[in-house]
């Protein structure tokens, strides 16, 4: 009969402190699940700002300064809608997030800097090589590239320095906001984790089913 009683007691203290538990980690969860894009949708509204909707005369650039690449189906009489660039963005951007993910919490800041200048000057660049050297005393050179046909461009600049304050994670703003919740494992320094890849196949997943509505949409468009 004690021992009955016994385990009745401790279900019922064992049951009320797991559901406690599960309460915390849910409402945990929940907050960073709120909050856990908000470097990216910095990153989103300042290439918005500066790149501007692009119209036909800019072709080969589309959208918010996407380049047509070949065999991608794109008009070149009529701009991207606001909703077609800004998913174009989105899985441009991603898939550069995916480029630097190893860069952890430099991920974003180096994927926007890439959309502007191309993964392939950012790799080169001697952004990535003090990165990699453990070198964070970055401001200065990564300000740096704003030059436009060999002079200093001001507006680049401006760009470059919003760019910098509201994605490095050294600077007071960035330091505002916590590391994206995909970013999380890198910032503590643990490997790649599954969460990452798992938010990114769903997130190009979902963009390029838009794209590839938004492309079908175009091709039966008798004015293109």
């Amino acid at each position: 009969m004690v021992f009955v009683m016994f385990i009745l007691v401790f279900s019922t203290l064992f049951t009320g402190c797991g559901s406690s538990v599960f309460t915390d980690i849910t409402a945990a969860e929940k907050k960073s699940e709120i909050r856990q894009t908000d470097l990216f949708e910095k990153a989103v509204t300042i290439i918005k700002k500066y790149e501007t909707l692009h119209q036909p005369k800019h072709w080969p650039l589309v959208g918010y300064g996407h380049k047509v690449l070949p065999g991608e189906k794109f008009s070149r009489s009529r701009a991207l809608s606001e909703k077609e660039a800004d998913a174009l963005l989105r899985k441009d951007l991603k898939k550069l997030c995916a480029i630097y993910r190893s860069y952890g919490k430099d991920s974003i800041l180096l994927a926007t800097l890439a959309y502007n200048i191309g993964h392939g000057a950012v790799n080169r660049s001697s952004i990535v090589s003090k990165l990699k050297a453990g070198d964070r005393n970055i401001h200065d050179t990564y300000i740096s590239y704003c030059r436009y046909r060999g002079k200093e461009h001001a507006q680049i600049k401006r760009r470059r320095i919003e760019e910098f304050e509201n994605l490095y994670a050294g600077s007071e703003l960035a330091q505002a906001e916590p590391a994206p919740l995909f970013l999380q494992p890198f910032v503590d320094g643990d490997e790649p984790a599954p969460v990452f890849m798992d938010w990114l196949a769903d997130a190009i997943v979902n963009d390029e089913k838009q794209l590839s509505n938004t492309e079908s949409e175009l091709s039966k468009d008798p004015t293109l």
